[in-house]
């Protein structure tokens, strides 16, 4: 977050892509991700991912 914003600008531009569902980036690689987890031994965090994506995967 910004301490302070612009001049002209109302809202934190974090917050606008946070409002719009994250980063375009990062977008459609949760499956990647999930597997990373499993690999590095965070399963929990994986399995917890699956739970609150399931249409990712």
């Amino acid at each position: 977050m910004m301490k302070e914003l612009p001049e002209g600008y109302q809202v934190d531009p974090l917050q606008t892509v946070l409002k719009e569902g994250g980063p375009f980036h990062t977008r459609g690689q949760l499956k990647t991700y999930y597997e990373r987890l499993i690999e590095t031994g965070r399963a929990k965090t994986a399995e917890e991912l699956k739970r609150k994506y399931p249409e990712e995967f």
